[in-house]
C-alpha cells in the first residue's frame, strides 16, 4: 500500500555503526533511568522514617 501513495517519504536504512550508537545510547539512558528511580525510592524510604 506504501507504495500506491506519492507522497510517501522513504528513509535509508540505518547503517551497522549508526545501529550499534543508537544501542549504546538506549543502554546508557536505561541505566540513567534505573538509577534515578533508584535514587527516588531511596528519598521515598528516608522520609517514611522521619
Amino acid at each position: 500500500m506504501a507504495l500506491m501513495q506519492p507522497t510517501m517519504q522513504f528513509v535509508s536504512p540505518k547503517s551497522p555503526e549508526q545501529q550499534d550508537i543508537q544501542a549504546l545510547h538506549r543502554a546508557r539512558q536505561r541505566i540513567v533511568n534505573h538509577r534515578t528511580a533508584t535514587v527516588c525510592q531511596s528519598g521515598d524510604c528516608c522520609l517514611i522514617g522521619e
